[in-house]
């Protein structure tokens, strides 16, 4: 019934009248020792609805992984009314998320185990950092 349209991962999301602020921004994020968890991690998340929804409930699951191997999954329940082609948009609390080493982690939308949208975030050491830095 949905489609994923966008996945950000940021630090704050502000709504006002005019739309929404995303700030600080992450495809990166440095960690001086693990396991470590940033605290605020918010996913600003959007679906495109492929049939009109009419108030009720959808049950996705959101999971992330490190190489391929699940750490943590949760539900996430989707209630709007809309007609088909119509964008969702939610914000989903991601600040519980513990990445236990450096790493490339994967978040994961799942509606009745098809993954709909996904997300990468690298998990970086200092040093991986700095030459990060260095090679832009």
């Amino acid at each position: 019934m949905l489609e994923g349209e966008y996945f950000i991962l940021c630090t704050e999301i502000s709504d006002h009248e005019n739309g929404r602020d995303l700030i600080g921004l992450h495809d990166i994020i440095y960690a001086p020792k693990f396991p470590m968890r940033q605290d605020p991690l918010v996913g600003a998340v959007a679906f495109r609805t492929k049939k009109a929804l009419s108030g009720q409930s959808l049950m996705l699951a959101l999971s992330y992984e490190l190489n391929g191997k699940e750490l943590h999954s949760m539900p996430i329940e989707v209630k709007s009314k809309a007609p088909k082609g119509h964008v969702v948009p939610i914000v989903v609390d991601l600040s519980h998320a513990g990445f236990p080493e450096a790493g490339l982690y994967t978040f994961k939308f799942k509606e009745n185990g098809k993954t709909i949208l996904s997300k990468k975030l690298h998990v970086m050491t200092e040093k991986q950092m700095i030459e990060h830095a260095r090679s832009l």
